[in-house]
């Protein structure tokens, strides 16, 4: 039970750091998908850390266009 919660937090989290990019706490989301990871069996694992993986890259790219507009209108 608790793995499922822990899974539920990661793309709570997740989520919520793709609504605010600028404000993101990615070393919270890094050990939290660690903690997720944890005790799963190797499938799981990678099924998780792949979904994962692809939704930080989204959270990545997000918070540089967002830096970028930032960037570009202080010229």
């Amino acid at each position: 039970m608790q793995v499922k919660q822990l899974e539920l937090d990661l793309w709570d989290l997740i989520s919520t750091a793709r609504q605010t990019p600028e404000d993101a706490n990615l070393p919270m989301v890094f050990q939290l998908l660690d903690l997720t990871l944890v005790d799963l069996d190797m499938r799981s694992q990678l099924r998780i850390a792949g979904d994962a993986v692809s939704q930080i890259a989204d959270l990545f790219c997000d918070r540089s266009s967002f830096l970028g507009s930032i960037g570009e209108s202080g010229r």
